[in-house]
């Protein structure tokens, strides 16, 4: 199983079990745990609750999607 995460840093781009090694380390540059949100509704109570539990920013799309 792969782990569904990406890590930012301004040297490089790591996906999958490279960037899950790194969420300690680099908390503000991994994003995890997307793959439920997307597509999802951005202002369903549901949706809310689970963004406001991550360590990282959602946005609003033009469409009302996360």
């Amino acid at each position: 199983l792969v782990p569904n995460c990406a890590s930012f840093t301004p040297q490089e781009r790591l996906f999958g079990a490279s960037a899950f090694a790194q969420k300690v380390s680099n908390l503000s540059g991994c994003v995890h745990h997307i793959v439920r949100l997307i597509g999802r509704d951005f202002d369903n109570e549901t949706t809310q609750k689970e963004i406001k539990q991550l360590p990282f920013k959602c946005a609003k799309m033009e469409n009302g999607r996360v």
